[in-house]
C-alpha cells in the first residue's frame, strides 16, 4: 500500500512527539551510576565456553543432495534419544567448497552440557554403517589442544618419594616368621624363628609419636592381607593399613565405626562393616585399596544374605557376590556393577562358594591367578525335588557338573530361619584339585542318619568331572584335605570323646592312578578336630572343647606319633604359613558374651615345634587374637617341591651350617653382652674403691682414726648340741 505526502507528514510528525516524551522521561531518571567507576570485573562476561557442544567426526562426505536425509538418519539414530522435546537441537555440518561436500564431522548443540556428555558417553563408537564408526568429542576439550602451546614447556621436576618395600619381612636373614598378638590395650608383631627353642623377639608395638602420648595402636581387631602385604587395624574412625620396614601408613579407609573387614585375593580390594544390619542402611562399602577410593555400598540384612562375611570373593579378584533370595548377586570389579546386568537365578540357594582356582577349560589343569573361576551352590530337597549341588563356570554361567540327592537332612529355625543343622558342608582342597561335600542324610523312617562323601575331581575340569563316593555311617566330625596332595582325613564316632580318623588317598599322584582307596585308620583318639601343615604330612590330632585341649602330632607318611601335649582349654590352633611352628591359644571374645565367661582364665599362648615340642609359653590376660603372618604363594612348581623333598639331605647340610653360624653369632651376642655389663660393673667397682680410698685418706689426714680389719682377731669356735635321742630295741 502506498501513503501520500499528507499522510507521511502525519507520521513523521507523530514520531516527533513520541520523541520529545521519551526525551522528557530521560530527564526525569536520576542515574546515581558513575560510569567512570566501573572496573572491567564489575562488567558481565561472556561466556565462550561451548561445553553443551560435541563434535562428531568420521561422518559420510556427502553433497547438498544428500545433506537432508543424512540430517534425518542422524536425528532419529543417534541424537532424538538424548534431546528433551522443548529443545531444538542445532546440526551443523560444514561444507567443503573445492569439492562441494561435507568435511566428514558435524557440530551437534545439546541443551545442557549434562545431555552432551551422555550422547558421547552412548555414541563414541558407534557403528554408523560398514565403512563408517564415529568418533565422538566435547568441543572444548578440542578447542583445549587447538590452544596448546607448539613451544615445549619442561614439566617442574618433581622429586621422587621412595615408598616403603611392602616386602620387606620376606627377605629376612634367618627366614623368621612373624606374628601378631592383641592383648588388653596392647597390639605386638612378632618374630620367631622356628623350630628354634627360643622366645619371639619385637618387632612392633605402635607408632613411637602415638604410644609417647599415651594412645593405643589398636582399640578393636586386625587382620592380616591375604598374602601379608597389610596389617589393617581397626578403629572407631574406620580402618588403617600399616606396612613397609618403618610400620608407615599406607593408606586410611573412613568408615565410622567399622566393624570387620575383608579383602580380596589378590589385595587389590576391600570390604567393610560397620556392624548395622538393617536393609535401609548401606552399611557395607567397597574400597580400592591403592587409592583409597569408595566404589560402592551395600545394605546388608543377614536373614536376606546370610552371616557374615556376606561376599565372596573370586580367586583373582575380579568378581565378587553375595547370595539373596533364589539368586547370587555376582558383581565385577572394579565398577561394582552386577555381572550382564543380572543375577545368577539359584532356586532354593542356601549356601554358595567360589573355587579356590581358576581351570584350564581347554587343556585341562588349575591355576592360582588365571583361567576360568567356578561358582556352586547348593539347595535342598522341596516336596519331590531333590537336594541339588551345581557348579557354573563364570562369566559364561554355563553349567559345569550338577549333582542330585535325596534323603539329606537339613534343619531351620522356622523363627529366625537360622539353619540348625546343615544339610552338606564343603571342604576345597587348597590347589581347588579336589572339592568334597558331606552330605548328612537320614534313613526313610527319619530315625537314624548317616554321612557321604560326594568328592569331585576338578583338576579334569575340561572334560567330564568326575564324582567319588564314600559312605560312612557313623557321625563325621571333622573333615580335611592335606595341602597341595590328593589325601585326605577325617574324624568319625558316636562317642564325644573320642574317635576314629581315616587316611585316604585319590590316587598316587601319577599319571592314570585315579582311585580313591584308604590308606590306614587311626582307632580311639582323643580329637574332635584336624590340623595339617601348610607344608602337608605332619597332622595335630586336636582335642579342644569338651575334651579341654589333648593334642597329638602326627607324621602321617611314617604312621606313627611325634608327640602328645596338652594346651589346657585351647580354643584356637594354627600353623605358621612355613609349617615350622604351630601355636595353641587360649583367646577370649573382644566384646562380651557366653564364651567370654567360660575364656576369662588361662589366656594365653604356646609354641610348638612341627614335632611337638615346647618352644615358648607365655600368660596374657584379656588376650583376644593371635594371628600368623601369611606369605604369598610359592613360586617352586610343585615339580621342584617334590624334587626337594626327595633330595632333602643335599640341601639340609646347607641350612644346617647357617643354623650353626646363625647359633654362633646368637652366643657370641650373649657373650658380648655379658662382657660388656662385666666391665661396667668392673668400672664401678674401681671408682667406688678409688673413693673410699679418698675419703680414707681425708679422714687420716683429719685425724680421724678408721678401723681396720686387721685390727680384729677371728675366732673360730665348734658348739655341738644334742637336739633329741630315740632308742629302740629290736627283737
Amino acid at each position: 500500500m502506498s501513503l501520500t505526502l499528507d499522510q507521511i507528514a502525519i507520521e513523521i510528525a507523530a514520531a516527533d512527539r513520541e520523541l520529545e516524551q521519551l526525551a522528557a522521561l530521560d530527564d526525569n531518571v536520576v542515574d546515581d551510576v558513575d560510569c567512570d567507576t566501573i572496573n572491567e570485573e564489575d562488567l558481565p562476561t561472556l561466556d565462550k565456553t561451548m561445553t553443551n557442544v560435541v563434535v562428531i567426526d568420521n561422518m559420510p562426505k556427502v553433497g547438498d543432495a544428500k545433506i537432508k536425509k543424512l540430517t534425518s538418519v542422524l536425528r532419529k539414530k543417534c541424537i532424538s534419544n538424548f534431546s528433551s522435546g522443548t529443545f531444538e537441537n542445532h546440526l551443523t555440518m560444514p561444507m567443503n567448497e573445492a569439492t562441494s561436500k561435507t568435511y566428514g564431522f558435524a557440530f551437534v548443540e545439546f541443551e545442557t552440557s549434562q545431555a552432551a556428555r551422555k550422547f558421547k558417553a552412548n555414541i563414541n563408537g558407534f557403528q554408523f554403517d560398514k565403512k563408517h564408526k564415529f568418533s565422538v568429542n566435547m568441543y572444548d576439550e578440542i578447542q583445549t589442544y587447538a590452544d596448546t602451546s607448539s613451544t615445549y614447556a619442561a614439566p617442574e621436576e618433581v622429586k621422587f618419594d621412595r615408598r616403603d618395600d611392602l616386602y620387606w619381612w620376606l627377605k629376612d636373614g634367618d627366614s623368621r616368621d612373624q606374628f601378631v598378638v592383641r592383648q588388653a590395650k596392647n597390639t605386638e608383631v612378632m618374630w620367631i624363628e622356628g623350630p628354634q627353642i627360643t622366645p619371639p623377639d619385637m618387632c612392633h608395638d605402635g607408632p613411637p609419636k602415638e604410644k609417647a602420648q599415651g594412645k593405643t595402636w589398636c582399640e578393636m581387631e586386625v587382620h592380616w592381607s591375604p598374602e601379608g602385604l597389610y596389617l589393617a587395624t581397626l578403629h572407631p574412625q574406620g580402618l588403617i593399613l600399616w606396612g613397609g620396614p618403618n610400620w608407615r601408613k599406607v593408606q586410611r579407609f573412613a568408615h565410622t565405626q567399622v566393624w570387620k573387614c575383608q579383602f580380596s585375593p589378590d589385595e587389590r580390594f576391600m570390604i567393610t562393616w560397620d556392624g548395622k544390619e538393617d536393609a535401609r542402611t548401606k552399611s557395607v562399602i567397597v574400597w580400592d585399596i591403592k587409592s583409597g577410593r569408595k566404589l560402592r555400598d551395600f545394605a546388608y540384612n543377614p536373614t536376606e544374605h546370610g552371616p557374615w562375611p556376606c561376599f565372596q570373593w573370586s580367586h583373582d579378584g575380579e568378581m565378587f557376590a553375595r547370595k539373596g533370595p533364589g539368586v547370587v548377586a555376582v558383581y565385577s570389579t572394579p565398577d561394582c556393577k552386577l555381572l550382564n546386568k543380572k543375577s545368577l537365578r539359584a532356586p532354593g540357594i542356601q549356601e554358595f562358594f567360589w573355587s579356590p582356582c581358576g581351570y584350564n577349560m581347554k587343556e585341562g589343569g588349575v591355576s592360582k591367578t588365571g583361567g576360568t573361576p567356578v561358582i556352586g551352590y547348593w539347595s535342598p530337597e522341596v516336596e519331590n525335588k531333590p537336594a541339588v549341588v551345581r557348579l557354573l563356570c563364570m562369566p559364561s554361567r554355563k553349567e559345569l557338573v550338577s549333582k542330585n540327592m535325596f534323603e539329606v537332612q537339613h534343619e531351620v529355625d522356622p523363627d529366625t530361619g537360622a539353619v540348625t543343622k546343615p544339610g552338606m558342608k564343603f571342604y576345597w582342597q587348597n590347589a581347588g584339585e579336589y572339592l568334597a561335600v558331606q552330605v548328612t542324610r537320614h534313613s526313610k523312617t527319619k530315625k537314624t542318619t548317616y554321612t557321604n562323601f560326594e568328592i569331585f575331581r576338578m583338576k579334569e575340569a575340561h572334560q567330564a568331572v568326575a564324582i567319588e563316593h564314600l559312605e560312612q555311617k557313623q557321625q563325621v566330625v571333622d573333615f580335611t584335605f592335606e595341602p597341595n596332595s590328593y589325601r585326605f582325613a577325617y574324624i568319625y564316632g558316636d562317642s564325644a570323646a573320642r574317635g576314629n580318623v581315616d587316611f585316604y588317598t585319590m590316587g598316587s599322584g601319577r599319571p592314570g592312578d585315579k582311585k580313591m582307596q584308604k590308606l590306614y585308620t587311626l582307632e580311639n583318639k582323643q580329637a574332635n578336630h584336624l590340623y595339617f601343615s601348610p607344608m602337608g604330612n605332619y597332622l595335630v590330632l586336636a582335642g579342644m572343647g569338651n575334651i579341654n585341649g589333648q593334642l597329638e602330632f602326627w607324621d602321617v607318611d611314617a604312621q606313627m606319633s611325634m608327640s602328645t601335649q596338652e594346651h589346657f582349654m585351647c580354643n584356637q590352633i594354627s600353623w605358621d604359613p612355613s609349617g615350622r611352628v604351630v601355636c595353641t591359644a587360649v583367646t577370649r571374645p573382644m566384646f562380651g558374651n557366653d564364651a567370654s565367661i567360660r575364656y576369662q582364665l588361662e589366656n594365653g599362648y604356646k609354641l610348638w615345634t612341627f614335632q611337638g615340642a615346647p618352644m615358648y609359653e607365655i600368660q596374657k590376660p584379656e588376650f583376644y587374637q593371635f594371628v600368623w603372618r601369611p606369605r604369598p604363594a610359592l613360586l617352586i612348581s610343585p615339580e621342584k617341591q617334590e624334587h626337594i623333598k626327595r633330595n632333602l639331605k643335599q640341601y639340609a647340610a646347607r641350612f644346617d651350617a647357617r643354623e650353626k653360624i646363625v647359633r654362633l653369632r646368637k652366643k657370641r651376642k650373649i657373650y658380648n653382652e655379658r662382657m660388656e655389663k662385666f666391665k661396667s660393673w668392673m668400672i664401678a667397682s674401681d671408682i667406688r674403691d678409688n673413693t673410699g680410698k679418698m675419703f680414707n685418706d681425708k679422714r687420716s689426714a683429719m685425724g680421724i682414726v678408721m678401723e681396720s680389719s686387721d685390727d680384729y682377731e677371728i675366732v673360730t669356735e665348734e658348739v655341738e648340741t644334742e637336739l633329741s635321742v630315740n632308742t629302740e630295741t629290736l627283737v
